[in-house]
């Protein structure tokens, strides 16, 4: 939905009514309070068209914004996921490291030993 089509048919239609209801309240004749609730009806609908573009191009720039955030929040949290994956294969390569010289190592103690 066009968010400046919806806010100028809304502004139209409050226009029309309005001016309907001052002019019966005025004592105006027919023509006359369909001539004006015309008139105001097309002012207050150009009038709502303008606001409405306004509104609708600062929710799509505020929804850019937003998107921008999540995207680098996004980002961050992969990164920082990646490198927690890198230092756990790490760790885990050391321990191995470790385990494979240590079960070398007692092996040859053995032999000397012997």
């Amino acid at each position: 939905m066009r968010l400046s089509q919806f806010i100028s048919g809304c502004f139209g239609i409050v226009g029309f009514v309005v001016s309907t209801i001052a002019g019966l309240y005025a004592d105006n004749s027919f023509n006359s309070v369909l001539l004006h609730a015309i008139l105001a009806a097309v002012l207050c609908y150009f009038l709502g068209w303008v606001i409405g573009l306004m509104a609708q191009a600062t929710a799509a720039e505020q929804a850019r914004h937003i998107a921008d955030k999540v995207a680098a929040l996004d980002a961050e949290q992969e990164a920082k996921k990646l490198a927690r994956e890198h230092d756990d294969d790490q760790n885990a390569a050391d321990a191995a490291a470790a385990a494979a010289q240590e079960a070398s190592g007692s092996g040859s103690t053995n032999a000397v030993g012997t």
